[in-house]
C-alpha cells in the first residue's frame, strides 16, 4: 500500500484519491456560487497564484488580474447569472496535479425574474495543490466548441473513458492492475476483463 504524507496526517493512497476527488468537486462547485453571489475575493482563492482562466475572446493570468478582470464583467447584483456545472471527469497526474473536464451552463435572469440559457459548453480545468488545498492552476472555458485547441490544457493526452495510467500505479501499484488487490472473487461482475481495443486489463468500477 502506498501512503501519502499531507502535513502531519497520512492517507493510504485510495484515501488520497478519494479525498482529493471530492475536494476538486467542491471547488468546482464553488467556482460558480461564489462568483454568482459576487463573493469575489473568496472566489479568488480557488486560484493559484499564477493561474490562468481563459474565458471567450480574453484571458487571465494571475489571481489578481482573474479577479479584476472578471469583477469587471460581473452585473452589480449578486445572482442575476447562474454558472451550473454538472458532474465532472477527474484524473490525477501526480500528488499535486490533476485534470479535470466539466460540461456547462450558464443562465441570466431578466428584468421581470425569467431565467434563459445564455450558454453552453465545456471547462477544461488543471488543478494543483497549493497552500495545503486543490487550487485552480488554469481553467479554459470553451463555450459551444469555439476555444481553439491551442488553449486547452493537456492533461495526459485527452479526456479518456478509463482512469489514466497513475492513478491505477497509484492506487494499487506500479506493476499491478486494479483487479490484482484485494480478495479473489468468483462474482462475474467483478471479475477482470480486458478493454477490446487495447488488451489492458481492467475492473468494473473503472468502466
Amino acid at each position: 500500500m502506498v501512503c501519502v504524507v499531507l502535513g502531519l496526517r497520512t492517507h493510504s493512497s485510495k484515501e488520497f484519491i478519494v479525498d482529493s476527488h471530492y475536494e476538486i468537486q467542491r471547488v468546482i462547485a464553488m467556482y460558480g456560487q461564489l462568483r454568482d453571489d459576487l463573493r469575489l475575493e473568496e472566489w479568488g482563492e480557488l486560484f493559484t497564484h499564477d493561474a490562468v482562466l481563459s474565458l471567450p475572446g480574453v484571458s487571465f493570468h494571475g489571481r489578481a488580474e482573474i479577479v479584476k478582470g472578471v469583477g469587471a464583467m460581473e452585473p452589480k447584483e449578486p445572482r442575476r447569472v447562474k454558472h451550473l456545472a454538472f458532474t465532472p471527469i477527474i484524473d490525477f497526474e501526480g500528488a499535486d496535479r490533476a485534470c479535470a473536464w466539466t460540461d456547462l451552463l450558464v443562465l441570466t435572469k431578466s428584468d421581470e425574474g425569467a431565467w434563459s440559457i445564455a450558454s453552453t459548453g465545456r471547462y477544461y480545468d488543471t488543478f494543483e495543490r497549493s497552500e495545503g488545498r486543490w487550487r485552480f492552476k488554469s481553467r479554459v472555458c470553451d463555450v459551444n466548441g469555439r476555444a481553439p485547441n491551442s488553449t486547452r490544457p493537456h492533461c495526459a493526452g485527452h479526456l479518456r473513458s478509463e482512469p489514466i495510467a497513475y492513478q491505477n500505479d497509484f492506487l494499487f501499484g506500479a506493476n499491478r492492475g486494479p483487479c490484482d488487490a484485494g480478495t479473489p472473487t468468483t462474482d462475474p461482475l467483478s471479475a477482470a476483463s480486458s478493454d477490446p481495443r487495447t488488451g489492458n486489463a481492467y475492473c468494473p468500477q473503472y468502466r
